[in-house]
C-alpha cells in the first residue's frame, strides 16, 4: 500500500498530498513497530469494492 500511495503523490506539489506523505510516513513508522492502525474508510465513495471499505 505504502508504494502505491507514493507512486500516486510523485511529483505532486498540493497541500493535501504533503499532508499524505506525512501520514504515510506515521504509518510506515507504526508497521515497523507492528503497531495496530485504524484507517477510516468512512469517508470512501460507496462502491462495489470492498478491499479499502466501500459497501
Amino acid at each position: 500500500m505504502v508504494s502505491e500511495v507514493r507512486t500516486e503523490l510523485e511529483g505532486n506539489t498540493q497541500k493535501w498530498a504533503e499532508i499524505m506523505r506525512v501520514n504515510m510516513r506515521a504509518y510506515e513508522t507504526q508497521a515497523r513497530n507492528q503497531a495496530l492502525t485504524f484507517i477510516d474508510t468512512s469517508g470512501f465513495p460507496k462502491d462495489d469494492d470492498t478491499e479499502m471499505g466501500g459497501a
